[in-house]
């Protein structure tokens, strides 16, 4: 599996293809070393994230556990 820790595309800059273009690089990076599916973590409150998300193929998995120490 692959995964993307953090894709954060500046404000002034969104919706151009930016993001699209990382995610896509991403994908095929991942296709290159075999891996068999690739996860994004993208918290509650980044809704136009999870339209993007959609938008590229990703369907929801929610299932994360956290321990703050």
């Amino acid at each position: 599996m692959a995964c993307i820790s953090y894709l954060i595309v500046d404000s002034t800059v969104r919706s151009k293809g930016t993001g699209q273009q990382i995610e896509e690089y991403a994908s095929r990076a991942a296709r290159r070393r075999n891996c068999g599916n690739i996860q994004v973590h993208c918290h509650l409150r980044r809704i136009d994230a999870h339209r993007f998300y959609n938008r590229q193929g990703y369907s929801e998995s929610p299932k994360y556990f956290t321990k703050l120490l």
